[in-house]
């Protein structure tokens, strides 16, 4: 089993309109709401290919309380700490030229909720092959050290940790040595505090963070595909072209999950990772994603090899 954790999830609510105007009167012409973040999202893109998975974290209030009806509509296996305070909203205003979001402040979390989600964890684990750490960024009240802490614990238990998290997040998680990481270019700046111009450049940044018992980095570079490496070797992924449809999101390391949970070769893998990755940005609706879409992806994907 695949075990997702989104420590700060969102309920997100989403408009579409005509045209968005600024100062003006908006009407909708339709409204749904639905979980958001990437723990949901990831294991949606799991359960296409029929995989087993996980979702925990925590959640409040009546935003909790429908994301929690909306998952045991959908069947989708989980179990979250109940909090306090409300679950944080998202807002996405849509028209046919303009995706605007807008985030709410995450809940706090009491030290007493963050110990009980350490529990809850120690008992998730047990039935895990690989989990996926995967908050945008941490609620408050809870300690920025939290993946070190998860971390060292499925690395004591044989289980392979994916982190794919913000830049606070990464410096105290890399420190335990995850079996990969997943971050985009800016974020890898942010972590090595200098900007990097070149690929040669995010390459030898890349490196670092596998010295620190890293078994694979993988770099989104968005849509100019990305950089996967490995303590042996490394890959140059390109993608076909996508124009301005891109939207910056990464899922990269769903594919991953999925990859390295059945124990395909590292080229499907990658196939499998970045097809993800194109999909979940091109598609509004994850929910209208089918397997035939992300296969289609696949077999346009260029893999290169990079000789350290």
């Amino acid at each position: 089993m695949i075990l997702n954790i989104d420590l700060n999830p969102t309920l997100e609510r989403n408009y579409l309109l005509d045209k968005i105007y600024l100062e003006k009167y908006n009407k909708a012409k339709s409204f749904d709401y639905s979980p958001g973040g990437k723990a949901f999202t990831t294991s949606i893109l799991l359960d296409i290919f029929n995989e087993k998975s996980f979702v925990t974290g925590f959640l409040g209030g009546i935003n909790g309380e429908h994301f929690h009806r909306k998952l045991a509509e959908m069947k989708m296996a989980h179990e979250f700490i109940p909090i306090k305070e409300e679950t944080r909203t998202v807002i996405k205003l849509q028209d046919e030229e303009a995706y605007t979001i807008i985030s709410e402040e995450g809940p706090r979390i009491t030290r007493e909720e963050v110990v009980s989600f350490y529990e809850l964890y120690a008992k998730l684990i047990e039935n895990s092959s690989i989990v996926c750490g995967l908050s945008s960024f941490l609620p408050q009240g809870v300690p920025k050290e939290i993946f070190f802490d998860l971390i060292t614990l499925a690395n004591k238990k044989g289980k392979k940790f994916i982190l794919d998290v913000g830049a606070d997040e990464l410096f105290h998680g890399i420190d335990a040595a995850p079996y990969m990481v997943s971050l985009n270019q800016r974020e890898l700046e942010g972590f090595m505090k200098i900007s990097l111009d070149f690929e040669n450049e995010i390459i030898k940044a890349g490196r670092y963070i596998l010295d620190r018992g890293v078994e694979f980095v993988v770099i989104d570079l968005q849509n100019r595909g990305c950089l996967v490496l490995g303590q042996e070797k490394g890959y140059r992924v390109e993608i076909p072209y996508l124009g301005n449809k891109f939207r910056g999101y990464s899922y990269i390391s769903a594919g991953f999950a999925l990859g390295i949970n059945r124990n395909y070769d590292i080229e499907m893998t990658i196939r499998l990772g970045q097809a993800f990755s194109i999909v979940s940005n091109l598609e509004h609706d994850i929910m209208k994603v089918e397997v035939s879409d992300i296969k289609k992806f696949m077999s346009q994907i260029e893999i290169y090899p990079i000789n350290y």
